[in-house]
């Protein structure tokens, strides 16, 4: 049975209190992240986790976009 990532991320459940294989997965998955700086957005609770989360979601679109560049400069049109 395959799971969808967004069952393992906090979009549903806050990571708070979640055993701790759980909270693993919670954070191995981006979504987490970005909905933990909605959330914070909406509610005006921006704290030092939250930036670090905005740091991490910043290095994994550098790091993708400089795959999906270096990819596509490999491809004949």
């Amino acid at each position: 049975m395959e799971h969808d990532p967004a069952h393992f991320s906090t979009a549903f459940y806050p990571a708070e209190g979640a055993p701790e294989p759980l909270r693993t997965a919670f954070y191995l998955n981006p979504l987490t992240y970005l909905v933990d700086i909605i959330r914070a957005g909406i509610f005006g609770d921006v704290t030092q986790f939250v930036i670090f989360e905005m740091a991490i979601l910043a290095v994994i679109a550098t790091i993708l976009f400089i795959v999906a560049t270096k990819l596509l400069t490999k491809l004949d049109f």
